[in-house]
């Protein structure tokens, strides 16, 4: 078997994982759980991996790396537009059923006064 078959399996597992990880966090428009840290260090490391694969003239590294840099940057772009949804949607949304319009202070303030 040819070591560059190797990478280019294990090189698919990669970026399908990382791929599906974006799809989710933009189809469901939330970061919960997922750091912009995550992508900004994806960045740096595949970029220093793709020049690294460049100097060692490897195919499927300089291949992989390469979709790992675009995915982690596509990645970052998708963490802050979803963070922008989602504080936008919450500064629009309707108050809950049941939810109280009066603040907390108000609160204390008419418990204290009866």
């Amino acid at each position: 078997m040819s070591p560059d078959l190797v990478g280019y399996a294990s090189s698919t597992v990669l970026i399908t994982t990382i791929a599906v990880q974006i799809h989710r966090q933009w189809r469901v428009r939330s970061n919960e759980g997922v750091s912009p840290w995550l992508f900004v260090g994806q960045c740096l490391a595949s970029t220093g991996f793709l020049v690294y694969s460049v100097l060692l003239d490897s195919v499927p590294f300089i291949i992989t790396n390469a979709a790992l840099s675009a995915a982690a940057l596509v990645g970052l772009f998708v963490y802050f537009w979803t963070k922008r949804v989602s504080e936008r949607e919450r500064s629009v949304a309707p108050p809950r059923p049941g939810a109280s319009n009066a603040s907390p202070d108000s609160i204390h303030a008419s418990a204290r006064s009866t």
